[in-house]
């Protein structure tokens, strides 16, 4: 079954994580998920939830889905942009807006992929953490 393999955080446009970024810089938050071939020639729906919580005012931020990744929340399919048949691993990218936060601020990252054409779905949760440093 598909799955969430790592999810991490970075600057935009790298492929280095990173957990710390300076106020007013964007973030980006990768989620690497792995799917079968069957799987993906099938087409099966899944969904990616992305959740950006400060942990220092408890605020719950949005994010963008970058590229062809599904908004969060979107149920999409397998065997499409969304999922390509042939990329068994898939890089699925949100973008946080560097006016989000403050210096010092303190985020955590939860993450699930839920996967299956009919509820309920298998689900696969990730979490990480990052921070604002001045």
């Amino acid at each position: 079954m598909a799955q969430l393999v790592r999810l991490y955080t970075r600057n935009p446009g790298t492929t280095v994580a990173d957990e710390s970024f300076a106020p007013g810089d964007a973030v980006e938050v990768v989620l690497d998920a792995e799917a079968r071939p069957g799987e993906l020639a099938a087409g099966i729906a899944f969904s990616v939830v992305v959740l950006v919580v400060n942990l220092s005012t408890l605020a719950v931020e949005a994010v963008t889905a970058v590229g062809d990744t599904p908004a969060s929340g979107v149920t999409a399919n397998m065997a499409s942009a969304a999922w390509p048949v042939g990329n068994e691993h898939r890089e699925l990218v949100y973008l946080i807006d560097g006016a989000v936060g403050a210096a010092n601020d303190m985020f955590m990252v939860l993450a699930s992929l839920r996967v299956g054409a009919v509820a309920p779905f298998d689900a696969y949760f990730k979490t990480t953490y990052w921070m604002r440093t001045p």
